[in-house]
Parts: C-alpha cells; structure tokens; sequence
C-alpha cells in the first residue's frame, strides 16, 4: 500500500469517523429502500445514491489519512 500504520491514533477521532460510516452505509440503505419501494422510478435517486457513495470515498480518505503515514514524511 506504500503507507505505515500510525503509533497513535485519535479514539475521539476514530469514533467520529465511525459514525460518519454508518451515516453512510444508512444512508445507502435508505436510498435503496427507495429506488425499491417508491412509486418513483429507481432512476430518480440516483443523485441521492451518487451523493451517499461520494461521501463514503470521502469518509474512507480521511479514515485512511488517520490511520497512515505515507512514506516520506
């Protein structure tokens, strides 16, 4: 991966990343339910699935940027 864990590692920080995650992952499952179960058509969330996966890759990259060191610093 061409990163090093990190010694230390916020537990506040952590938690609130954490809680970002299931924020997300709910999120998608909400979106789901709805392209499922709406009277709408499925494409009509597509922009509210597309903003829950962006902000999933966004919470992985701050969990990745707390939990590594990239070599060279």
């Amino acid at each position: 991966m061409g990163n090093d864990l990190k010694e230390y590692i916020s537990p506040a920080e952590l938690d609130a990343l954490l809680v970002r995650l299931r924020c997300g992952v709910d999120t998608v499952d909400a979106v789901h339910v709805a392209m499922t179960e709406s009277h709408c058509g499925a494409d009509s969330y597509t922009d509210a699935l597309l903003g829950a996966i962006n902000g999933l890759y966004a919470t992985v990259d701050q969990l990745n940027a707390l939990c590594y060191v990239r070599k060279g610093e």
